[in-house]
């Protein structure tokens, strides 16, 4: 049992979540219609080995959502710009003063804010990576001549994409609020 719940700590289960399941999500597509267009002029495709296939994919997977997680970085700094414009300064005061902190006993809106940004890191990085999935499912389903009934799928990932990238502009603004909250019981235990 000890070894499942190794698993789900956080330095194996954040980097599943936030890299390797939005790379995978962005890229598998363009992968399977390269394989369709290649495998049928590139013979030496057919023959690669599954540890060597399985190497490079990793490898692609985990590029593309490092790719995805900077442009979600970027766009937390596009949303933190705001938050800080709209609160006249305190935002970005706030969290240096945060970051100045040390706890002698961990307060627990600390480990609220733990979740909510690894919630945050989700949201960007599958809202991004469905996103960018969309032209490649687009691409596979004309080379497999599949029915346009397919297309769905196209849609589900947009809808997904765009809700979460909404959730994650919400997250941000709870982020900013539960430090805001941390702060003011600092100060008033400090007085």
């Amino acid at each position: 049992m000890k070894e499942i719940s190794s698993f789900f700590s956080s330095e194996v289960f954040r980097p599943i979540v936030t890299l390797i399941i939005p790379g995978t999500t962005a890229t598998v597509f363009y992968l399977l219609s390269l394989q369709c267009l290649l495998k049928k002029h590139i013979e030496p495709l057919n023959s690669l080995g599954t540890y060597q296939g399985t190497i490079i994919l990793f490898f692609v997977f985990v590029s593309a959502g490092l790719i995805i997680e900077n442009i979600g970085s970027m766009i937390e700094c596009h949303i933190d710009e705001k938050l800080d414009k709209e609160s006249n300064g305190k935002h970005d005061s706030d969290w240096y003063e945060y970051l100045r902190l040390a706890f002698k006993y961990e307060p627990v809106g600390h480990r609220y804010l733990r979740t909510v940004v690894f919630r945050l890191k989700f949201e960007l990085a599958f809202g991004i990576g469905s996103l960018f999935a969309i032209p490649g499912l687009i691409w596979y389903l004309n080379i497999k001549s599949v029915d346009c009934c397919y297309y769905w799928l196209a849609m589900l990932f947009a809808v997904v994409g765009f809700f979460l990238l909404v959730e994650a502009k919400r997250s941000a603004v709870v982020l900013s609020r539960v430090r805001a909250e941390i702060l003011k019981g600092i100060t008033m235990i400090g007085d």
